[in-house]
């Protein structure tokens, strides 16, 4: 682990041009919605001890943008439609003495989400999970037949970025400290003195 601090040759503050990615907008949707589920294969005919809770993951998350529409009185908004789809495994315990004593079975499911951000012709629009997607699951009993009903909650974050060129006072090149590692031969200088192109001359 390196104990130099970073410093800085130049204190004068000098303009320079930049290459990066803006962020032009960034909002988040949280989503609660249930997700209901007769025992399938291989659990359904399996015998389900009702008294126990079901338990349940959600694996294979996936956010993709499925279509993006400029809007026709403001061009620099944009209507955005995301696809959101994951797998629910959902375990059942069976009555004692079963044999296994657990039964877990896979439901699919998506959902179609929709918003309006400020993205410019020109950005790109992503989406990504900003946190773990969380599920509680229950019994409930349909005209005589066991079905699992679940809440799924999902936290998604939109954002509209492009890569520009920005001004920014820059105080010089960063310097790095000496990292801990073994001693190298008397004389070896790192970082050499002129780690970077030189700086132009001050006015």
């Amino acid at each position: 682990m390196s104990k130099g601090v970073m410093s800085i040759k130049q204190q004068v503050p000098e303009q320079v041009c930049i290459e990066t990615t803006k962020v032009f907008d960034f909002c988040f949707n949280s989503q609660e919605f249930q997700v209901c589920t007769p025992l399938l294969t291989p659990c359904d005919l399996y015998p389900v001890d009702t008294t126990v809770p079901p338990t349940c993951t959600i694996t294979n998350l996936t956010c993709t943008l499925s279509s993006r529409t400029q809007d026709p009185i403001d061009p620099n908004l944009a209507h955005v439609v995301w696809l959101i789809c994951f797998d629910l495994n959902i375990t059942v315990t069976g009555v004692p003495g079963t044999v296994p004593p657990t039964c877990t079975f896979t439901v699919t499911h998506c959902i179609t989400k929709r918003a309006t951000i400020f993205a410019p012709v020109g950005t790109d629009v992503s989406c990504e999970f900003l946190n773990q997607a969380a599920c509680a699951c229950e019994y409930v009993i349909v005209n005589g037949t066991i079905q699992v009903c679940c809440v799924v909650c999902i936290c998604v974050g939109l954002q509209a970025f492009a890569v520009v060129k920005l001004v920014v006072q820059a105080l010089g090149y960063c310097v790095p400290g000496p990292c801990e590692e073994f001693g190298c031969p008397p004389g070896y200088v790192c970082p050499p003195e002129e780690l970077f192109p030189p700086e132009p001359p001050l006015p």
